[in-house]
């Protein structure tokens, strides 16, 4: 390990990791404002990323969840969206949240759609263009800016209802269901996603040809007509794109 990169761990042990310092770390008390400015810009990353899951906790809750995911969780990526991905796994297994597991997910609907917020875009397959291609041998693939998120509740109502800033809905009668996150230009939709289009969205990939993922979700189905009305589904929400180009990159 090279002094420069001995250094830099030493460094971030130290923002990370509080007590004495090693003098050409910096002055310990310099140490503690910069450890306390990174701490708190990451808890109001957090706040900024789930504002429906803090307002279902509770702010109180929420600042101490917040605090100690901070210090458990340090960043792995500079940009500051990317933090707290895996902040609805951490409430999954708070003991203290197990008869309101649902908030789990609102919080994963709530990193979906920042995730989908900042993807790359892309054109989505049309009608048009579906009827003009052999679409068997092309490969297709989610868009981008696309999420297919499972929910073990039914929690459309009440995230309907944080949206709308109204007092918080209860849960539905549904049970557990998926949900698709689409960005088109600058606005994410969020939509309630049948089962067999969910196991087609996450069956699709640019690696292999779309005549033979349908084939063989087809041996699962046994409906063609289930999977071509799942196929119209995902166009007609815009989560599609022809990615033959992108594997004949490969």
């Amino acid at each position: 390990m090279s002094q420069l990169a001995n250094w830099q761990k030493r460094f971030i042990d130290a923002i990370q990791q509080p007590g004495d310092a090693a003098t050409d770390l910096g002055q310990r008390s310099g140490l503690d404002v910069y450890r306390n400015n990174i701490r708190t810009s990451l808890i109001e990353a957090l706040a900024e990323a789930y504002p429906h899951t803090r307002q279902l906790l509770g702010e109180r809750f929420f600042s101490g969840l917040a605090n100690a995911y901070v210090q458990q969780t340090p960043p792995t990526d500079p940009r500051l969206n990317r933090y707290g991905a895996n902040l609805a796994e951490q409430l999954d297994s708070l003991p203290s949240l197990n008869r309101y597991r649902f908030v789990a997910d609102i919080c994963r609907l709530e990193r979906a759609r920042l995730e989908v917020s900042h993807a790359d875009e892309a054109s989505a397959l049309t009608v048009e263009q579906l009827a003009t291609i052999d679409i068997e041998s092309r490969h297709v693939a989610p868009v981008p800016a696309s999420r297919c998120i499972h929910c073990r509740y039914d929690v459309e109502a009440l995230w309907q209802s944080l949206e709308q800033g109204a007092p918080a809905a209860g849960l539905g009668d549904s049970g557990a269901g998926y949900w698709l996150a689409v960005r088109h230009h600058d606005r994410v939709r969020l939509t309630r996603l049948d089962g067999t289009a969910a196991r087609l969205y996450r069956a699709l990939d640019s690696e292999s040809a779309f005549g033979d993922i349908f084939e063989n979700l087809l041996t699962e189905l046994d409906s063609t007509q289930v999977l071509g009305m799942a196929l119209g589904n995902l166009i007609a929400l815009g989560a599609l794109r022809d990615a033959t180009a992108l594997s004949n990159d490969h």
